[in-house]
């Protein structure tokens, strides 16, 4: 009996397309991620995934677990009417899920280094806040039980 390793599952739908996208992405998007990987010496390199797909419907650009924080670079096809509303549907099924999303445009990202990394520290604190919360929220339901 010759041995024939099994096919890997394919990638289905959203999720190869984030996967797809992980590959290249825009210049905002790599440069961000650049910016991500330097801040404190590297120490959030390994902390966040580009591309995450969430809910079978969307993809946040970046994406940090332990924290629920999700940033998205808003390019300039955010602009049209079409593309707002899908971000705002975004918006509004990362929050019921308890993730933070913070914006930033692509001027933001190639601007004032200072002031993209303030939002990003604000938005971060927000995100660690509402992360605490939400444990000690799923801790006392834990403890009624």
């Amino acid at each position: 009996m010759t041995f024939r390793p099994r096919p890997t599952p394919r990638r289905k739908g959203l999720q190869r397309r984030a996967d797809d996208r992980r590959l290249g992405g825009t210049p905002a998007e790599r440069e961000l991620e650049q910016v991500l990987n330097e801040v404190g010496g590297g120490v959030l390199r390994s902390q966040f995934q580009r591309e995450w797909a969430y809910g079978g419907r969307w993809i946040v650009d970046f994406y940090f677990h332990e924290i629920r924080l999700g940033i998205e670079v808003d390019g300039g096809y955010h602009r049209s009417l079409k593309q707002q509303l899908s971000d705002i549907n975004r918006e509004l099924a990362l929050e019921a899920a308890d993730i933070t999303l913070v914006r930033v445009s692509n001027e933001e990202v190639f601007g004032d280094r200072g002031a993209l990394l303030q939002k990003l520290r604000n938005a971060w604190r927000t995100a660690e806040a509402k992360a605490r919360s939400s444990r000690r929220r799923k801790k006392v339901r834990a403890g009624a039980i």
